[in-house]
């Protein structure tokens, strides 16, 4: 019965918004596992410790017609450091995957491109941008 409780409680929060990061790190305090938010930068959730490890979470929506994750990542993140990179990614109204990747790899592959202006001129707020696919898709 708990389990069917829960898997209801999941269905309602991802009906009302897509913030997939929310969705699994509440999951994860369901099931005992302590995380504790850090950071929140317009209500998303970007820091948080996760069974002692300071964890970079983006939440991002899987895109069906490319078969990939857009992400952008502010480049003063790079001044961070910490253990993990946790990508909750979800489609329609579930939780699809869940990427970890070590934090000094995925900072210093990103730190490769360029990070280009992400708003409309006279705004400008940079960003390095990229994808995340599945290989097997290409």
């Amino acid at each position: 019965m708990a389990d069917l409780q829960v898997g209801l409680i999941l269905e309602e929060e991802t009906a009302m918004v897509n913030k997939w990061s929310d969705i699994f790190l509440d999951s994860l305090n369901s099931s005992c596992v302590k995380c504790e938010t850090i950071n929140r930068v317009n209500g998303w959730r970007e820091t948080a410790i996760i069974s002692n490890r300071v964890c970079f979470v983006k939440s991002e929506t899987y895109d069906a017609s490319h078969k990939y994750y857009f992400l952008g990542v502010d480049p003063e993140r790079l001044k961070e450091s910490g253990d993990l990179v946790v990508i909750c990614g979800g489609f329609k109204d579930s939780l699809k995957d869940i990427f970890l990747i070590p934090w000094q790899e995925f900072f210093q592959t990103i730190s490769l491109g360029e990070a280009i202006n992400t708003y409309k001129l006279p705004k400008v707020y940079y960003q390095y941008k990229f994808k995340v696919h599945d290989i097997g898709s290409d």
